[in-house]
């Protein structure tokens, strides 16, 4: 018998067949999760960043009802920051510029075209020692309800987000 974590997967999988073409099963690192669509995801922009023996890629893909890729969403240019503080520490920041899951939606012309954002974070580990490298991947499905358009969605989300401004207001407004 297999055990339960590749059975899970392989679920997963049967149930969202266009991930085949993205990642295989034993590349996994931790058990692959499916969420719901979120102002925060739609801020989101792929990056990618380097850390000791780590190198780290996130990419969003938006994917169309037939399980097709309609885009990916990746960063476009990654700037370096620096800055001291008392002359004692200096802190090295990167900042990611690209486009946002939203704005690569909005490209399409039609939200409704998308049925699925699929993110893909792969960590590629270098090990010093026999320079063998390993690729760990993560993987998310961000969905809408069923039964609610993308741009339905899109809508309802951000009408949640202007009534939660507005009860933080009132509450702050209240004495």
């Amino acid at each position: 018998m297999k055990n339960a974590f590749v059975a899970r997967a392989e679920a997963f999988f049967e149930e969202f067949p266009f991930l085949n073409r993205y990642a295989k099963v034993e590349e996994l690192f931790s058990q692959p999760k499916v969420e719901r669509v979120d102002l925060n995801l739609l801020d989101e922009i792929g990056r990618d960043r380097q850390e000791d023996l780590y190198d780290t890629d996130v990419r969003f893909i938006l994917i169309g009802a037939d399980g097709e890729g309609l885009k990916m969403l990746r960063q476009t240019q990654t700037v370096d920051v620096g800055f001291t503080f008392d002359f004692i520490a200096w802190y090295n920041g990167r900042l990611v510029q690209g486009e946002t899951v939203y704005e690569g939606i909005k490209q399409l012309n039609d939200a409704n075209q998308v049925r699925f954002v699929l993110k893909i974070e792969s960590q590629f580990h270098t090990n010093c020692v026999d320079y063998h490298v390993s690729n760990r991947i993560e993987i998310t499905v961000y969905k809408v309800p069923s039964g609610v358009s993308f741009s339905d969605w899109l809508s309802r989300i951000k009408e949640a987000a202007t009534d939660e401004l507005k009860k933080n207001l009132a509450k702050i407004d209240n004495i």
